[in-house]
């Protein structure tokens, strides 16, 4: 409902258990990433892949949230044709891209954080 079959046939649900490796691939592959877990969310940002998350969980609200993300529906209250309607946006879209780089910044910096208090805690 709400795509055309051209549309249809673009469109590719993986539900089968893949390897990280296999999944980094397979976003490095699109124009688009539609994630409902919060890992999908954290590859498409750090791929730089336009990405376009339907939440069921807080913690991919809250990554959402924090990364300032224009759209981050809800599996609850969501409509294909707006995600469809996001998704086309955001496209081929260089300021998208450029808000993901950004993006991307935080994470490896928080990532960076995170090794350091880790490795603190081990050395103690």
């Amino acid at each position: 409902e709400g795509l055309d079959p051209d549309q249809l046939s673009r469109v590719k649900l993986i539900d089968e258990k893949i390897s990280v490796a296999q999944m980094l691939a397979c976003v490095d592959c699109l124009k688009a990433f539609i994630p409902m877990r919060l890992h999908g969310l954290i590859y498409g940002i750090s791929r730089t892949i336009p990405t376009v998350p339907i939440s069921y969980d807080p913690k991919v609200d809250g990554l959402a949230k924090d990364l300032d993300m224009k759209a981050c529906f809800h599996i609850d209250d969501f409509k294909v044709e707006d995600v469809v309607r996001e998704v086309e946006g955001v496209i081929n879209n260089q300021e998208v891209v450029d808000f993901l780089q950004e993006k991307k910044k935080i994470l490896q910096e928080k990532t960076d954080e995170n090794r350091q208090i880790l490795e603190e805690l081990l050395e103690e």
